[in-house]
């Protein structure tokens, strides 16, 4: 009301004296059907003068009931919660719009008397329990009116009936207007109400019978309901889990927290499809046993990936610390949406897992999805290792998915790769996945090599790159490309895979460097019991392999020759550690953490 008198005393500033608002109005008691307090608002204001073509008229009504609304300048109607005197105001206001300013402005007040009519009549009703299609109806005539006749219509060409309440069995089902006439003769008065309700439809229940069938993994459960439906009904589930939850969809998935044996509860309902009200219900209790053992998440799709009922292989690898082998254990083919898409394993002994997932529907180019390893790394060694303990429940090992950004460009990278020279041969490697990373280590494009063991990237924008062929247990050395202006194309990058160093390495000329740097790997770091450690010095190459701590104290040291090899560490403080492979000409040094 505050901001309505500032906004009034500003137009009134603007007020012209040439110009004349004359606000009025008229009110009547104007009752319809149910709504017996109807007040009826007819517009009676003028103005003189002539006003800008450019203005307009607003009228603003309060009702006095705390209720106020922009009216026409017509007929408007009003509906009061009780009787009694209001205190009515109009203001009228012919507002320039090229200046904003009032050209006019008038309030008129009157008092607006509420009271129920001699013969208005409400109705109310009610439907038997034991039968739905037969009704009790009661006029109500609030003014205490005496001497009231009522007569009922009931709208199916039945005779009417007098008197109230008064009682009706329709045939069937569905929308019903009833016409109620109250008179008075004495008065000299009558009244009309329209009443209109809804009734259910009769419906043959012995074809409802409650049931449902399900599918265990691990965990999770998916239900289906196969309760049969009705044409005429809309179809209503309830289910209880057994374990406190429960669910009102028709079909839902549910995951258990512990293993044991459940009770489910399906209450099948079919509701009239016009009241909604129950018409035939049916229950199945049955009981289903959880074993757990669940190795549980979902793979994540960026909200902006169009990708629709996106398909996934998901694999479940294992490394084994004694033999340094990565290993796919398990793998499943899920489809889900385009948000989320849960996988499972169930069945696995206590252990440390990855896990893994490759979009299998998505685009063939351009922005896409690359294979990723939970929670989010492309490659397995900074993969989020995952701790599972058998007959457990290990959920929320989600796989955010990592995209690709390729943009048009004249740069060309291929190449191939492959398991190396062996005996005068070279074998191909088909199936590596190549990742192309830009200077931050971030994803750009992915490619799986063919039947040749070959891949490419194309139309790449000028930028340096990392090629990185991505392989369970092997330690990989990316090839570095700039692709610049007048060197755009480079159809040699290949990389050869060594058994005996677990290693992949860019074998190029002019991508690697005969004298470069001694590469090798510790698995796993952290360690508690032991560790492995392998490099990349040929099998004919003695090395060294020495373990101090941050003191410099050597607590291991072993000389061999060509072969991968395993230190205790049981007996060790836990703390920091630096482990150094050395050669002749080569010495590299790295840290290692006891837990």
């Amino acid at each position: 009301m505050r901001k309505l008198s500032l906004l009034l005393l500003t137009l009134l500033f603007a007020y012209s004296s040439n110009a004349q608002c004359s606000a009025g109005f008229s009110t009547a008691m104007a009752p319809t059907n149910n709504s017996l307090l109807h007040v009826s608002f007819t517009n009676t204001s003028t103005h003189t003068g002539t006003p800008p073509a450019s203005s307009y008229t607003t009228y603003h009504m309060f009702w006095g009931d705390g209720n106020n609304n922009y009216v026409g300048s017509g007929t408007s109607y009003h509906d009061y919660a009780a009787t009694g005197t209001y205190t009515g105001m109009l203001i009228m206001m012919i507002i320039d719009s090229n200046t904003s300013s009032s050209w006019c402005i008038d309030t008129a007040y009157n008092t607006i008397t509420v009271a129920n009519t001699p013969c208005g009549t409400s109705v109310s009703s009610s439907v038997s329990t034991s039968n739905p299609q037969q009704v009790t109806v009661t006029a109500n005539t609030p003014a205490g009116s005496t001497g009231m006749t009522y007569s009922w219509n009931w709208g199916d060409g039945s005779p009417t009936s007098t008197g109230s309440p008064a009682t009706h069995t329709y045939s069937g089902g569905g929308y019903k207007i009833i016409t109620l006439t109250a008179t008075n003769t004495s008065s000299s008065c009558s009244y009309t109400n329209t009443y209109t309700l809804t009734l259910a439809t009769p419906i043959n229940c012995t074809g409802l019978t409650a049931d449902f069938t399900s599918s265990i993994n691990g965990f999770g459960v998916s239900f289906f309901n196969t309760s049969p439906t009705s044409s005429s009904t809309i179809n209503s589930s309830s289910w209880s889990f057994g374990d406190s939850y429960g669910s009102t969809t028709y079909s839902p998935t549910h995951f258990y927290s512990a293993s044991g044996t459940y009770n489910v509860v399906l209450v099948n309902t079919w509701l009239d499809s016009l009241t909604m009200q129950p018409q035939c219900i049916d229950t199945v209790v049955k009981q289903i046993t959880i074993l757990g053992d669940e190795i549980s998440g979902n793979i994540m799709l960026d909200t902006t990936d169009t990708t629709a009922a996106p398909q996934f292989k998901v694999w479940l690898i294992t490394f084994d610390s004694a033999t340094n082998i990565l290993a796919a254990v398990d793998s499943m083919i899920v489809t889900g949406s385009s948000s989320s898409t849960p996988y499972s394993f169930s069945g696995h002994p206590t252990g440390t897992y990855r896990t893994k997932a490759k979009l299998l529907n998505g685009p063939t180019s351009g922005t896409g999805a690359i294979p990723t390893y939970h929670t989010s790394s492309l490659m397995w060694n900074s993969a989020t290792l995952i701790a599972h303990t058998n007959g457990t429940a290990t959920t929320g090992q989600d796989i955010i998915m990592q995209y690709g950004t390729v943009t048009s460009g004249p740069g060309f990278i291929g190449g191939n790769v492959s398991a190396g020279a062996n005996k005068g041969t070279k074998d191909v490697l088909p199936g590596i996945t190549v990742l192309l990373l830009n200077n931050a280590g971030q994803p750009v494009a992915s490619s799986i090599t063919d039947a040749n063991g070959n891949y490419s990237f194309s139309n790449l924008p000028p930028a340096t790159y990392a090629v990185y062929p991505e392989l369970l247990g092997f330690t990989t050395t990316p090839a570095s490309i700039s692709v610049v202006s007048g060197s755009t194309s480079f159809s040699g990058i290949d990389f050869e895979r060594s058994m005996s160093k677990r290693s992949i390495t860019p074998v190029t000329t002019g991508i690697t460097d005969a004298n470069a740097p001694l590469n090798f790997a510790i698995y796993p770091n952290p360690a508690k019991d032991k560790v492995m450690v392998s490099w990349n010095v040929t099998g004919t190459e003695n090395a060294t392999v020495t373990m101090a701590d941050i003191t410099g104290k050597k607590v291991y040291q072993s000389s061999v020759n060509g072969t991968n090899i395993i230190i205790n560490t049981s007996s060790l403080q836990k703390g920091l550690y630096f482990i150094t492979v050395s050669t002749n000409d080569q010495k590299t040094t790295q840290k290692l953490l006891l837990q």
